[in-house]
């Protein structure tokens, strides 16, 4: 009986030992190494550092920016962005190369808002090797090329481009090219100038062609090397890389010696994430597997206080913030359909008309007190949502919106442009500044003022948000979360001021966090910002950080119960700063973060005043 029960074990862990080869034949992968798993540091990357927002196409904001010209010239189309790739197929052939910009400079003539180069520029000597996983479904003898851009001239100013360079046909490829030692195609080289404000990609050099793009990464060509280990093999001489959770396999390295078993891999250009390691040949993945790749996430902090909207605002303040929660935000409206509120959004259509007029939609938000000077209420943010069904942002036919502020009984004064995306965005505009808050037009014209800015505009007595001006064809809806019209963050000197950071992952993560000021963000370790002990009751949100005697004012709108405040963000972080022995001055705020493998440093985009 026994020895029939050994027969029939060993029968069955021969046909076991069968099943497995043949299923490892059918795949041709060998089993991955039993101790295999590795993490690295993510490389240092322009989009995580400086935008504090990677190119991981993750939102259609990565790519929208004046995509196809700003909707003027077909480039492309079948644009998606979706599961992390950014994907579409080339109408146009070389020289009019489909082509789609990672960083833009900003409209000329317009206000430059949002994550353009106008605001973060590429600093060229830190800046410069450029990596994009991309995949063109394309034959032999296709080429993609690199331009880059000094200002919103764009190639009526200062710009220059790579050689064209080979794509591999129809696989996922992550190519790079180090801007500071490619040869120059035209135009001013890399190294010839301090800064860039725009960065363009084109990814196939003929018409009809499909391609995707998982990242694109822009790093200081330090290398990130990790050790890659397999069993030997002969027939192996690529390296590939899975990201978790996908089927995209990426080729990363050729030239590989498979019989070595090892290969020092430099993976400055790989987005954070996890990744299945493998190796196959230059056109085929994956016969051997290997490590486990973990790129470390970079911490990233954002400041929510100080910030665009930290300081009073003017419509809190008032009674009423300017949140939408119900119509009593809005005294009249006209050249829309009638708004509906709900969940604190304010939504509405406009309807197209042709240019030159296009279409003039206009908000009058209510404003019971008189704004009594500009200079003191200096940053307007407005978080808002446009849903276009092309899905493309197209500035010339009215994506724009507009301030209109009228100056005592019967001036009205007209602000620049202000260019606006797709999607839900968040703007924040300085209006102090010199051309942000200067006056494109006026009613009546002259408006008998000797100085037509924002800051120099007192007894503002009504406030209209014109949020477009559509004239794209077809109706456009749109909603509103908030409008902040905020104070620069004040504390008496000596007084503890409330700073507040949002990080991207768990503080747990992050166990060092160390505070600083300075009067200059490139100088960030300037001095160090010492805690305040003392316990002092925090202000609430839209509030000013110190106290202060204001006249009271009896509004005559009525003022809705207040909202409940919303749960805590398990990933902010408070620090009350203390600042005893700090001098009066204006300062921006800086946070160095650490998670043990990563280290990055970020200040406040605003100051505080320091009195």
């Amino acid at each position: 009986m026994n020895e029939n029960k050994n027969r029939i074990a060993s029968i069955g862990m021969a046909i076991l030992i069968v099943v497995l080869l043949s299923a490892l034949s059918a795949h041709d992968v060998q089993p991955a190494n039993a101790q295999s798993a590795i993490t690295v540091a993510e490389g240092n990357d322009f989009t995580t550092r400086v935008l504090r927002d990677a190119w991981d196409m993750n939102e259609f904001s990565d790519v929208s920016q004046y995509l196809n010209n700003s909707g003027q010239f077909t480039y492309l189309q079948n644009i998606q962005v979706a599961n992390g790739v950014f994907s579409a197929t080339s109408v146009t052939a070389s020289p009019n190369k489909a082509q789609f910009w990672s960083l833009f400079p900003g409209y000329l003539t317009a206000i430059k808002t949002g994550k353009v180069g106008a605001r973060y520029p590429i600093q060229a000597a830190t800046y410069k090797c450029l990596y994009v996983a991309m995949n063109v479904q394309t034959g032999s003898g296709d080429t993609y090329q690199v331009q880059w851009f000094a200002d919103d001239r764009l190639n009526g100013g200062t710009f220059g481009g790579t050689d064209d360079f080979a794509v591999s046909p129809s696989i996922w490829k992550l190519y790079s090219v180090n801007l500071a030692t490619n040869s120059l195609y035209w135009g001013t080289h890399w190294n010839n100038a301090s800064q860039w404000q725009g960065l363009m990609i084109s990814p196939t050099a003929r018409q009809n062609i499909a391609f995707s793009v998982d990242w694109v990464r822009l790093t200081d060509c330090n290398t990130v090397n990790a050790t890659i280990t397999w069993s030997p093999n002969a027939g192996v001489n690529a390296i590939w890389v899975t990201p978790s959770g996908t089927s995209r396999n990426i080729l990363v390295a050729t030239g590989v010696n498979g019989s070595a078993g090892s290969y020092i891999l430099d993976t400055q250009g790989l987005a954070q994430g996890t990744y299945q390691v493998s190796l196959g040949v230059a056109t085929t993945c994956c016969t051997v597997n290997a490590n486990v790749l973990t790129v470390n996430q970079t911490p990233i902090a954002n400041f929510t206080s100080p910030s665009f909207t930290s300081g009073t605002d003017y419509a809190t303040q008032a009674g009423n913030p300017w949140d939408f929660g119900d119509s009593s935000d809005v005294t009249s409206y006209s050249n829309i359909s009638t708004p509906s509120y709900s969940s604190g959004l304010m939504t509405f259509s406009t309807a197209s008309v042709p240019l030159p007029s296009g279409a003039d939609p206009m908000l009058y938000l209510n404003t019971p007190q008189t704004i009594p000077r500009g200079s003191a209420y200096r940053y307007l943010t407005f978080k808002m949502n446009t849903q276009y069904p092309i899905h493309i942002q197209n500035v010339p036919n009215g994506m724009i919106v507009r301030l209109i502020w009228r100056v005592g009984t019967d001036c009205w004064l007209v602000s620049q442009d202000i260019p606006f995306d797709v999607d839900w965005q968040t703007y924040s505009i300085d209006l102090s500044d010199a051309f942000s808050g200067s006056v494109k037009e006026m009613s009546p014209s002259g408006c008998a003022l000797s100085s037509v800015t924002w800051s120099t505009s007192t007894n503002v007595t009504q406030f209209r948000f014109d949020p477009n001006e559509n004239a794209l064809g077809q109706s456009l809806t749109q909603q509103l979360d908030q409008i902040w019209l905020t104070q620069m963050n004040r504390v008496a000197s000596g007084m503890p001021f409330f700073a507040q950071i949002k990080l991207n992952k768990s503080p747990s993560l992050i166990p060092t966090r160390t505070f600083y000021y300075t009067t200059n963000p490139s100088n960030p370790y300037q001095n160090l910002a010492q805690p305040n002990t003392v316990r002092v009751p925090k202000p609430k949100v839209g509030q000013a950080s110190f106290f202060v005697f204001v006249p009271f004012v009896m509004s005559s709108q009525a003022v809705p119960p207040p909202s409940p405040p919303p749960p805590p963000d398990p990933n902010a972080v408070d620090f009350s700063w203390d600042t005893t022995g700090v001098a009066p001055g204006t300062y921006y705020l800086c946070v160095r973060l650490s998670d043990g493998i990563n280290q990055a440093t970020y200040c406040s985009e605003v100051p505080i005043q320091v009195y």
